[in-house]
Parts: C-alpha cells; structure tokens; sequence
C-alpha cells in the first residue's frame, strides 16, 4: 500500500509567525475570494530580511504557498504567460533583493541548466551563429517555457536573419495570444522598434518621454530594454516587484542587474546583504553572480584560457602576437588594430563580433563620427539586454577609455568593471572602491598588473619601476604622466604627455595629446591648451569632439593674452558650432587679429605679413573670415562689401589650398548666385510704388485725347469758350431750381472746367486704376502681407509674438519652455506682459494696412497718398497747355505731375514710419523690456530681456528697410533670366516676411524659355503669392511643412505647379468647397474688382500680373488631392512670346 504523503506542518517559528501575517492581511473580496498573494506581500514587508531565507524555504514545502513566492515558473505555452497582480508594499531595496534572490535560489537545477543554455546561445548570436543560436531557442523554449527573455532575443534573432518583417510577424502572432500579458507585450514591442535599421535609441527613449512620467514603469523598462541607462533607475525595489509578474528567467536577469547596481553604488563585502543574497543564487552558476561572489571575497580568478596572456602581449607592445579572439577582448582587439595602423572601415566581418569590433576601432581613431558610432554601437550591444554587454559598452562610450582621470567612477564605470574579468587589473582601482578589503595589487605577477600597480604609489618609486618593465616607449612616457598626474604633479604629468604625443604612431599621438591637455588645463595653462587644441584640430578636422570646448573657451575669455590669438579665434568657432553664442566672442576676436597683423581686411593676409602658417590661415580663412563673421564687426559697411570680401578669400583659398578647389569655386558660385538674388530683391523693392504708365496710358488715351481736343479748340477760341461757360452757368441755375435736378453733373463744356475734369480723370487713374494704377501695385507690392511680414519677421524671429487661438492670447511655447524656473506669478505677470505687446504690435501694423497705406480718399480719410490737385497747381498746369501743345506731351506733363504728389507723400511716408510709427514701436519693446525687469528676477528673466533687446535692434533695421521701399521707382533695365531665378527671387522675399516658418522647399524645373527681363518683378509676385498662400493657409503655422514646386513647360505653356499638405487642423470638405469658390472669380470682372483688396487668396492679383503685366492667358486650379495634400496649377499660355 502506497505511503500517504504527511500534510505540511509548520513548525512554531519564523515560518509560522509569517504564515499568521499572511492570513491577517489578506484580503477576502465581495466573492469571499482570499487574496494569499495579497497577504505575502504585505507579511514579508513586515519582516526582517534575515528570516527571508527560513521562511521561503519552509513555504516552499507547501502547495498552497509555494505558487505564491513564484505565480510565473516556466509558463510552456504563450497563453500561460498572463499578468499577475503586482502588489508594492514599500519594501527596502535589501528586503526586495534578498527575497527575491532566497526565491530565485529555490529553482538553482532549473535555472543552472537555462544559464548554461543563454550563455550557448549569446555566444552564437556573437559570432554570426543563427541557424545555431535558432536550434538553442528552441531547446531552452522546450525546456524552460517562454519568457520576456525569450520572446525579445528571438525577435532580435529573426530581424538579424531575415530582416523586421520575420520578426513583426511573430511578435503579432505572440502578443495575439489571449491573455498574453499586456506588460510582457509592450517591452516586446519597444525591443522590436529597436531592432529597425532606421530607429536609434535616441529616438526611443524621446519617444518614451511621456509614459516615463510613472517611474515605476520608467524602472522596468529601463531595465529591460535601455539598460544602458541603469544609473537612472528611482528604485530597485520597485524593478524587482515588477519583475514578480514575470516568469523566473526574467526575474533572475533583473535581480543579477539590480545587485551589480546596488554594488556599483553602495559596494559590497562578505558582510554585505548583497553577499547574503549572492549566496543564495550561487548553485544557479551565473559566471556574473560567480565574478561578484569573488568580488564581495576579495579574491581574482585563476585563468588558463590565455586571457592574462593577451592582455600581456598588449601591454608589452607585442600587438601582431594576440591571437586569442574572446568576447572578453573586443575592446583590447579594437584598440590593437589602432595601435597597428588597421583601416576601421577595412573589416570584412558582419557578425556582431566583428561589427562591435569595427565601432570601437572607429570610436578611437574617429572621434568626428563619435555620435553615430557609439549609437551604432549601442544598438550592438542592446541585442544582449539581460547580459552584461549593454553596460561594458555604454561605460566604453561614456569614458573613451579615460578612466584613469576620472575623480569619481561613475556608475556605469563601476558596474563595467564588475561584469568584466576581474583578472584584467585596469578594474582593480575600482574593485579597491567597492571593496575595501580587495589587496589584489599588493603583489602583482603579470605584466599587465604590474603596470597598473604603478599607479598605485609615488612618483618617484613608479618612475623607477616603468624605466625597468619591458613596455613600448610612448607607454612608459604616457604612464609616466598618469602617475604624475595622479599624485598631482601636474607639470611633470604634462612633459610625459608631451614626449609621449612626440613618439610614433597617430593613434598614440592623439591620446597623448588628450592628456596633455588634460594635465595643462588642470594647471590653469590656458596659453598652451589653446595653441595644442588649435593646432590639434586644425590638423585633424573633427577631432575637437574629444576636448571641452565650452569650458575652454570661458577659460579663454579670462586670458587677456589670449585676445588677438589665432588660437583662440579657432577654438571659439569651433565652439560656436554647437553654440551659435559664441559667434558673439569671435568676431571681436577676428578684429584683435586683424589689427594686430595691421592689416585692414583678411584678404590683404599672407604668410608673410602675419605670424599663421600655411595650415592656420587656410583654416582661419576658410572657416573665420565668413559672412556672419564679418556682419558683427565694424570693418564692413555693406552687405555688398562682405560678399565681395568673401569672394577674395575663397579665390586666395584656391590658391593657398588647391586641394580643395572645388568647394571654393562653389562657394564663390553661391555667393555671386545670392548677391544677384538680393539685387533683383532690392530692385524689385525699389518698384513697390509703381504705375504701369504704358499700360495706363494706352487704357485711357482714348478719353484723354477727346477732352484734350476739345480744351485746345476752346483755347483756340476764346468766344466759343465764353458762349460755352454762358450756357453753362444759365443750366446751373435752372437745374438748382429743381429738387429731381439739384444733384445732376453736367459735362465740362467751358476751358477751365474741362481742364480741372481732366486733370481729375488722369490722377485718379493714375492713383486707382484696377488694372494699372498705384493703389493696385500698392496693395499687390505692399499691403498683400509683405509690410506686416516684415514688421513681424524681426520680432517673431526671437518668438515674442503671441498666436491667437479663438479670441485669446497663447503664451508662447519656446518661452514657456525656456522660462519653466519663473514662479506662478512672475509666469501670470509675463502673460500679460507679451499679450500687451502683442497687441500694440499688431495695432501699429492695422492702423497701417487699413487706414494709413492707402490713397487719401472719402473712404481713407487717414490715407497717407495725397494725390488731390490743388488749384495753384491747376492753374500752372493749365498755363503750360498751349494751341502748340501735343496730346501726348500734355500727358507726360500729366505723369511728371502725378509723380511729384506721389514724391511729396513718400516724403511724408518715410518721415510717419521713421517718426511716430518707430517711436511707437520702440515704446511697446521698452514697456515690455520694463515690465519684465520690474518683474521678474534678474537670472530668470536674462533671456528674455537678450531676445527683446536684440528683436528691437532687428526692428529698426528692418523699419529702415521699409522706408527704403517708398521713394519713387528707378527704371532698371532687368537682364533676361531663367525661371530659376525668379524662383530663388521669391523664396528670399517669403523669407525676409515670414523667418518662424520652418519650410523646405523642393524644386524640380524642366524649360528652356529665357524671359525677358521686363517680366521679371510679375512672375516673381506670382511666385510669392503661391509661397505666400501654402504659408497662410496650409494649417501648419510654424511647424515644418514641406512645399513641392514643379515648373515645367509643355509645347507653348508653361505649368507652375505648388503642392504641399494640408494639417490635421485643416477641414478638407471646407476647404474645397473655398477652392472651388476662389477658382471661379478667376476672371476679368472679379479680379479686378478685387485688384486692390487685400486677404484671401491672391488669386485677383496673379489674373491681374497676367493680363496686364505679362499680357498672357492662364487658368487656375486648386484641388485637395489624397493624403491630405493641395495642389495649385498655373497654366501660362503662349510662354514662348515671354522669352527673348
């Protein structure tokens, strides 16, 4: 008979005492449901960590208890995998570890067996073995279930073999599973976004950004899929009760990181609760949980598998004799191939051995391309979350190598050298840190240790011993310094350095150099840091990532030896290149120089006349004596000036550095391109007050003619003149008599009436012709956005503009951003601070746009276009018409007459904007700029009152700008130009009026037709409303928006063609049926109706530079085409007549 198995029965000690808190806490639901796992949380909380180990043990031989320490085992079947209730109870970070580790230690034959199976299968995935690494999967699935583990390596295993498509598919099919844990199948899904060519982790953690905002879920993933960033990790007790929702393959990967944290943190020896909870995992037979066992002991493992060997080989110089190839020696094999010369673009290998490899070499030797090597490496690395390789790597990245100048190891430094061989004896200095006890230097046998031994003493005894070690030179000098450097004699430590920089071989040239400077710059040297790191970049361009150059550069600032040094103007461009701030610094700089070479231009520069080398003025040429360089200093007056110095420079480069003639040529190209595109610019600017007087005078010739006529009969006849004004009188009197006739106009039938009636008819012509006249170009050149863009431009550059959104002021975001220290009141106090100013801003542009740049009429009785007649002026007029007197003489008398009242209101116009409308606008910036200073405290407010100074000085710039637009026009003879042109024309009008819009805009042109220079300011208009247009009313304010332009013409038509897309914000419904409605008032009545109105779309505008301008047919159309893009097409008809 089949012995019956005796009931669990605890003994009356710790395990009982726990089991009684278990039953008291739990929790008995509406269903009358105990909930156990509620109670255990609770009842270890309220227990000493020491009796962990008795307690779990004794739940252990329970049934009912034992599924409570571990709800997740081995879960076979994807379905098993659900979410368990995860219960924080405030537990210690020692109680979280010590649990957990008594729990894990429980499964030591399971998880020994599926240690040794992750260890296979990290080795193949290593070295490019998949088919291998496949087969191993499979057999830890078959014998350990699935887990968050293995769900994330075999989807880095598919995408490394069959690319992202294989390894979507079966992260669909895994997290499709019912009740598959919805904790499990997000980290599953950020592993595979991480696996994608084209996503770094940059992206990812942006991305992650918000739902970090819960730290505990920050931890985990943190944890399980951006280890690299462990140090950030809030809590390890909240990791490892996370982690109590997984299966033990995960809780083990999480509990072996969390202890190499709390080491790397709090240190460890045989004392620790960290040794404890080693303890209790030590059958389990990690090799990390084994390496920290060693650490906590004091004690350094016995190798014989060549590792001390290799590590000798190097250090003694022998760099061709290191065969081994271990996971272990990747760094000291990448800095090998360094050493020896290896191209690091030369490795044939695609394994993640040799990728890894391949970044580190280039990390070292390239430090220009350090940002993308080390997110590529990163990424390498990441393919082993769980491992100890994200850490050993992200340390690699963060130190480059420089842990020797490190005054405190940082976290991840420390947690390398924990994950790493504790025979390498680079690790013992921070093995010392974490464990008091660790005298493994006391006695070094190898090379290697005996090297680093060295670092341990004086300077004195050290010298002695690496004059004796049979090292390469370059080491002895650079260890040499290291050991001066530590004991703080740092003159010595620099004359190392610099014999060490002096030896051969590049790559130990450019170290030395590093800590050369390390050693200076510790010594307040600043002369010498500067003429190094100058030089040292001027020689290897890129280089300068390897050197700080922002604290550089302050130390710079106070060296007043330094303020005409060439030196100093090179590393504060180099800084200017992250920091656009010190551009400000530089060009004084630039000026020091040129007056202590005397000389007045950087062009006049030779090798000769100053004390820079061929090297150093190419440099300072080339990336110094710039445009925005030279915009800050006083040497130039114009911005003509500055482009042709440029051109000076780029052709001495040609000469000087012809290596490089191409870039050169192309700048000059460039140059010379936007030099000819800022001249149209002003030339058509120059034309914004304009009348079409062949135009004109064709259109109304004919009535002029007539009355013309009849005045020089009249004046011929001076008794038909007087029968005439008889008549005339006796009708006024009979008509006045008569209320049906008292508003009746007769025609002007006597000389002086007619005369005045047509004066009158010719000036209001001349000011309100639709189609010619001065209020049409007015309200085309002028009122149609490019007065307010340029008014805005300067102020809205430097975001202190508010938007409006639905009748209210919103707080700008740059600044809400940039001023988040501010307290709630100075932040209330600010708002309406930039409301008022806003408000003042755009007063000041209406009371221009509606009332003031208009002609002075009934309609504008504030119009500043004074274009009325006076009768002194009629009458002197009227004298200079005699019966000798042509028609069209008389009318070029008219047009000198229209243009001398236009001339005395632009007067007035260029003293209303240089007078009230700049005193106005400069009383808005110095109410804003005060009511911050009063406000809000001096350190918070220092931006913003920078950007208000600067937006005012901006200002009035441009306000100078504008005054320059109303003179009367100069008839320039334009040169025939490509359409290109025109093109590039009306992008640099957009951007002179609407700088916050972040647009690219791509071209693609296909004609042949060269215009004729007459047509060039209308197609230039034309090109600016389309821009104009997308700008207004794509929906994308100042976000990025892309605009397609197509140009291309077909037989005798050429095709304009303007797409770009639409924003979510933007109704497409609403805005065809707006298409469709503007298409049709593209006609002769309607556009000229609406030829002076400002608003809409232009469309007006563009019909009216076609008919009358460029004297063309065209059509229009507007369509919202699929994926939320518009496309508007401007058919030309008969194109070829415009060319010459």
């Amino acid at each position: 008979m089949k012995k019956k198995k005796a009931a669990f029965k605890p003994k009356a000690n710790a395990v009982m005492e726990f089991i009684r808190l278990i039953q008291r806490f739990a929790h008995i639901n509406s269903r009358g449901e105990t909930k156990l796992l509620e109670g255990v949380s609770k009842a270890r909380a309220n227990t000493t960590y020491e009796k962990y180990a008795e307690i779990v043990k004794g739940l252990n031989n329970s049934a009912i208890y034992k599924n409570l320490l571990a709800p997740l085992k081995f879960p076979g079947k994807y379905e098993d995998f659900t979410l368990t209730k995860v219960y924080l109870n405030n537990l210690s970070d020692e109680q979280a570890i010590i649990w957990n580790a008594c729990v894990l230690g429980a499964y030591s034959t399971e998880l020994s067996q599926f240690v040794t199976l992750q260890a296979a299968f990290e080795t193949c995935l290593w070295y490019g073995q998949y088919d291998t690494a496949l087969l191993v999967l499979a057999d830890i699935e078959n014998k350990f279930g699935v887990s968050l583990w293995f769900i994330t390596r075999k989807i880095t295993l598919l995408h490394l073999m069959h690319g992202a498509s294989a390894q979507k598919q079966y992260l669909k099919e895994v997290i499709s599973t019912e009740s598959f844990s919805p904790l499990a199948a997000v980290t599953a899904y950020y592993v595979s976004m991480l696996c994608e060519d084209g996503r770094s982790t940059d992206q990812l953690e942006e991305e992650l950004q918000e739902s970090w905002e819960q730290p505990l879920f920050k931890d985990f993933t943190i944890c399980h899929v951006v280890p690299h960033r462990i140090n950030e990790i809030s809590s390890t007790a909240n990791v490892l009760a996370y982690e109590e929702a997984l299966p033990l393959v995960d809780r083990l990967q999480s509990l072996i990181n969390m202890i190499q944290f709390e080491i790397a943190k709090n240190g460890i020896n045989k004392k620790s609760y960290l040794y404890v909870a080693l303890k209790s995992i030590e059958r389990i037979n990690d090799s990390r949980v084994v390496k920290l066992i060693k650490l906590a002991e004091a004690e350094i493992s016995e190798s014989d598998d060549g590792y001390t060997e290799s590590l000798d080989l190097y250090t003694g110089g022998n760099y061709s004799d290191i065969e081994m190839s271990t996971i272990d020696l990747i760094e000291l094999i990448a800095t090998r191939n360094a050493h020896l010369g290896v191209n690091p673009k030369g490795y044939l290998g695609t394994s993640l051995y040799d990728r890894a490899i391949a970044a580190i070499h280039q990390l070292l030797v390239t430090p220009q391309d350090r940002l993308e090597i080390s997110l590529s490496l990163r990424k390498i690395s990441l393919a082993f979350i769980g491992s100890s390789t994200p850490f050993q790597i992200a340390a690699l990245i963060q130190n480059d190598q420089d842990f020797i100048f490190d005054d405190e190891n940082f976290i991840l430094t420390k947690i390398a050298a924990i994950c790493g061989r504790n025979e390498n004896p680079r690790s013992w200095r921070v093995f010392r840190e974490i464990n008091a006890s660790f005298d493994a230097l006391q006695a070094p046998t190898t090379l290697t240790g005996k090297l680093y031994n060295v670092l341990t003493g004086s300077y004195e005894d050290g010298e002695q011993t690496l004059n004796q070690l049979p090292i390469p030179e370059y080491r002895k000098y650079a260890y040499k310094g290291h050991l001066a450097f530590i004991n703080n004699q740092l003159s010595c430590a620099a004359d190392n350095y610099l014999a060490a920089s002096l030896c051969n071989g590049d790559f130990v040239k450019n170290r030395a150099k590093r800590y050369l400077f390390k050693a200076l710059f510790k010594s307040n040297r600043i002369e010498e840091c500067a003429s190094l790191v100058a030089n040292h970049c001027i020689e290897i361009p890129g280089i300068e990532s390897v050197y700080p150059l922002k604290e550089l550069s302050n130390k710079i600032l106070e060296t007043s030896s330094l303020n005409s040094s060439l030196y100093a103007a090179v590393i504060l461009h180099l800084a200017s290149r992250a920091d656009p701030d010190w551009e400000r610094p530089l060009s004084d700089y630039f000026e020091n120089i040129m007056y202590s070479c005397a000389v007045d231009t950087p062009s006049e520069l030779t090798t000769e006349n100053t004390y820079m080398s061929r090297e150093e003025l190419t440099f300072f040429w080339r990336y110094i004596c710039v445009p925005r360089t030279f915009d800050d200093t006083t040497i130039f007056d114009s911005p003509e000036a500055i482009d042709a110095e440029r051109i000076l420079i780029c052709q001495n480069l040609i000469d000087l550095d012809p290596d490089n003639t191409k870039i050169y040529a192309a700048e000059i190209k460039s140059i010379t391109r936007d030099s000819q595109v800022s001249k149209l610019l002003q030339q058509i600017q120059a034309s914004n007050i304009f009348v079409d007087e062949e135009g004109l005078k064709l259109s109304i010739e004919a009535n002029v003619r007539d009355r013309f006529l009849k005045y020089i009969e009249l004046t011929s006849s001076p008794e038909v003149d007087a029968q005439s004004e008889s008549i005339s009188k006796a009708i006024e009197k009979l008509i006045s008599t008569k209320s049906d006739f008292k508003n009746l106009s007769l025609p002007a039938t006597e000389r002086k009436s007619l005369f005045s009636s047509l004066l009158h008819y010719f000036v209001f012509n001349f000011a309100m012709n639709p189609a010619y006249g001065l209020d049409t170009h007015l309200s085309t050149s002028i009122r149609h956005g490019k007065f307010e863009g340029h008014i805005r431009n300067p102020i809205a550059k430097h975001d202190l503009l508010c938007q409006s959104h639905k009748g209210s002021y919103l707080f700008p975001d740059v600044w809400a951003h940039r001023l988040s220290a501010v307290t709630a009141a100075e932040r209330m106090m600010l708002q309406k601070a930039f409301e008022r100013f806003t408000s003042k801003i755009e007063s000041y542009i209406d009371d221009y746009l509606i009332k003031r740049l208009h002609i002075k009429s009934d309609s504008y009785s504030s119009g500043l276009f004074d274009l009325f007649a006076s009768d002194v002026d009629r009458e002197n007029l009227s004298k200079n018409v005699n019966v000798d007197t042509t028609c069209d003489e008389f009318i070029d008398n008219l047009f000198d007459y229209c243009w001398e009242l236009t001339d005395k209101s632009l007067t007035n116009i260029r003293a209303e904007i240089d007078g009230p409308l700049r005193k106005n606008i400069y009383n808005a910036f110095d109410s804003f700029l005060l009511a911050v200073r009063e406000n809000v405290s001096n350190g918070n407010a220092q931006q913003l009152t920078d950007a208000i100074i600067n937006s005012r000085a901006d200002l009035g710039r441009a306000l100078s700008s504008i005054q320059s637009w109303f003179k009367k026009p100069i008839k320039a003879r334009h040169e025939p130009f490509e359409i290109d042109l025109a093109l590039d024309v009306g992008k640099k009008q957009i951007a002179n009026c609407y700088a916050n819009q972040d647009t690219d805009i791509i071209k693609k042109i296909s004609t042949t037709v060269r215009f004729r220079g007459q047509y060039l300011s209308g197609i230039v208009e034309i090109i600016f409303i389309l821009l104009q247009n997308v700008l207004l009313h794509s929906g994308y304010g100042e976000s990025r928006n892309t605009i397609h332009i197509s140009i291309e013409q077909v037989n005798d038509s050429l095709r304009i063609q303007v797409e770009n897309k639409l924003s979510d914000s933007v109704d497409l419904e609403d805005r065809k049926v707006a298409s469709l409605e503007a298409v049709s008032k593209y006609n002769q009545d309607t556009a000229l109706a609406m030829a002076r109105k400002e608003g809409g779309s232009g469309l007006s505008k563009i019909w009216r530079i076609m008919e009358y301008d460029l004297k063309r047919e065209s059509a229009i159309s507007l369509e919202v085409t699929s994926g939320r893009k518009f496309r508007t097409t401007l058919t030309i008809l008969g194109v070829g007549g415009l060319g010459c």
